[in-house]
């Protein structure tokens, strides 16, 4: 396909059109948000969250250090919001895979890769969680729960085995321990006559 066939322009006008629909347009060019994390380092601070909400925001300005259109300002002040509550403490996102940039954005992340972090990276490993299905459809309490009946359980077993340990040592005390009963507690041919 070259680049003067009917074919070829055809494709490129469907690509503009749709990069005409993107409201939030991405201003790194060919540099991609590693090298631009870098470049802002001074900026980020030690907040994963917040980090990927600003270089998402600054990877988006213009050449004229503004913000285009009033949608995407809009955005930007509710990441600006966001990132203040969070740095004051009152801002606690609790839901796996979410953060400032999503609850902003009001939109989840898709599958295959997470925004303003590069490529490759997918929202299991930027977010550090297992499947949704494990995570979300098991009842918290009823785990909690189980997790009570587990330590109890085992404490129940501690003492068994306690118990176990000193009537043991009672019995070679004693010496009743006799030498034709083996160490599993059956007897010997010897016993039974």
């Amino acid at each position: 396909m070259t680049r003067m066939s009917d074919k070829f322009i055809e494709l490129s006008d469907q690509q503009k059109e749709r990069r005409k629909k993107n409201i939030y347009p991405h201003r790194l060019s060919r540099k991609v948000y590693a090298r631009f994390a870098e470049e802002i380092a001074s900026e980020l601070c030690d907040d994963d969250d917040i980090n990927r909400a600003i270089i998402w925001k600054k990877g988006r300005v213009n050449k004229e250090r503004d913000f285009d259109g009033q949608e995407f300002q809009i955005t930007v002040e509710k990441i600006d919001d966001y990132i203040q509550q969070k740095r004051e403490g009152k801002l606690e996102i609790k839901e796996t895979k979410k953060d400032i940039l999503t609850k902003a954005l009001n939109s989840d992340e898709h599958g295959g890769r997470v925004r303003a972090v590069g490529g490759h990276i997918t929202p299991t490993l930027y977010f550090n969680v297992g499947r949704s299905w494990k995570t979300e459809d098991v009842d918290r309490k009823l785990m909690i729960e189980q997790k009570k009946d587990l330590i109890e359980a085992r404490k129940l077993i501690q003492e068994q085995d306690t118990r176990i340990q000193k009537l043991e040592a009672i019995i070679y005390k004693i010496g009743a321990w006799d030498s034709e009963i083996d160490d599993k507690g059956s007897c010997s041919e010897n016993c039974i006559k």
